[in-house]
């Protein structure tokens, strides 16, 4: 932790009051920063991409991101919207993720073959419950380190160099109602760096 302390907290007291003052706010920042990032990756899926049912399409595997090589999973799909056949039964329908068999965006073995066989996960009519599970890399989130004003009563900053959060503390004095006003301020932002290294976790 790196405490940045401005000239006005050079009152007796001001420097412990800062460590106090930081202490709860850390905690709950650094115990709540996993809920932004579970956001950040759901960010993309619509109502019915999160409520529809995986399926699988026979010889297509998914591989690994990093190295390109099979799984030995097969690839799962979701449907992400409503479509209608025409007349002779046939339709196009949308799925996620795309297809990609090649390229530096691959997420497949290879493409589906003509009549491959469509496996439905889960079970029709069967509610279960489902989580989200993320490597450590596949959402940030970040904070600024905002600038410690001068003329009050005291102005502090702490931030944390492994998780990279940053809270600024600035208390003035009131001479009209003889108080110690106190603000928090944190200046974050999230982003899904690299989706594809997190998964829905279904029951």
């Amino acid at each position: 932790m790196t405490t940045v302390p401005s000239a006005a907290s050079s009152r007796p007291g001001s420097t412990l009051d800062a460590m106090l003052l930081f202490t709860i706010p850390f905690t709950v920042i650094a115990w709540a920063s996993s809920f932004p990032a579970i956001r950040a990756g759901l960010a993309g899926f619509g109502a019915l991409e999160l409520a529809a049912l995986r399926f699988a399409i026979a010889g297509v595997f998914a591989v690994n991101p990093v190295s390109r090589q099979t799984t030995t999973q097969l690839q799962q799909f979701v449907v992400t919207s409503d479509v209608n056949s025409d007349a002779a039964g046939n339709a196009t329908i949308p799925i996620a993720p795309a297809i990609t068999p090649t390229g530096q965006f691959q997420n497949v073995t290879v493409g589906p073959a003509d009549n491959a066989a469509i496996t439905i996960v889960g079970t029709s009519g069967t509610v279960t419950e489902q989580n989200v599970a993320f490597h450590r890399d596949a959402f940030t989130l970040a904070c600024a380190d905002l600038p410690l004003p001068g003329g009050v009563d005291m102005a502090a900053r702490k931030s944390d160099p492994q998780t990279g959060l940053s809270v600024r503390a600035v208390r003035a004095y009131n001479i009209t109602t003889d108080q110690f006003p106190l603000r928090l301020d944190i200046l974050y932002g999230i982003a899904a760096l690299y989706p594809e290294w997190s998964c829905r976790i279904q029951a």
